[in-house]
């Protein structure tokens, strides 16, 4: 017997596979719009506490501080790591879709480092912290690898395949 497509299920693989590189050029657009025609002032929804500004992140997540080459160094074995991870994991959907997540979101940020010397962050949330897409995407990625491993050890099946 021939096993029929389900047109629903490719429609949510296509999607899931597109989501990250869309999310991906996203973060690259506003980024460009930030540094290059936002004003110096920025935008808020509340002042100072919720919007848009350009802050040009020399650390790491958060900003913390810590030598370029050492962060360059970090983020090419987070790659590596992550790489790796692709090949040892069982290649579900959900799995390839959070290491996208990773993959696309570090690598926007990678090259905001090499390219300028500095991430390009943009959304302030609340009065300390200014994040961008790329962020979110890699700890969307992360917490749903955490997520998995924690299912897969319990044995319950987390995968949207």
């Amino acid at each position: 017997m021939q096993k029929t497509l389900n047109p629903g299920g490719l429609k949510l693989k296509i999607g899931v596979f597109l989501l990250p590189a869309l999310l991906f050029l996203a973060d690259r657009g506003i980024k460009n719009y930030v540094e290059h025609s936002l004003p110096l002032e920025g935008a808020f929804w509340i002042p100072r506490f919720l919007g848009i500004e350009l802050f040009r992140n020399p650390g790491l997540a958060f900003g913390i501080p810590l030598q370029p080459a050492l962060i360059i160094a970090l983020s090419l074995l987070a790659f590596v790591l992550a790489i790796t991870s692709v090949r040892s994991h069982k290649k579900t959907v959900s799995i390839i879709f959070a290491l996208e997540l990773v993959l696309l979101g570090g690598s926007s940020n990678f090259y905001d480092r090499v390219a300028n010397g500095y991430v390009i962050d943009y959304l302030r949330i609340g009065p300390i912290s200014v994040i961008n897409l790329a962020d979110i995407m890699v700890l969307t990625g992360i917490t749903l690898l955490v997520i998995h491993q924690k299912n897969a050890k319990n044995g319950q099946n987390t995968h949207f395949d």
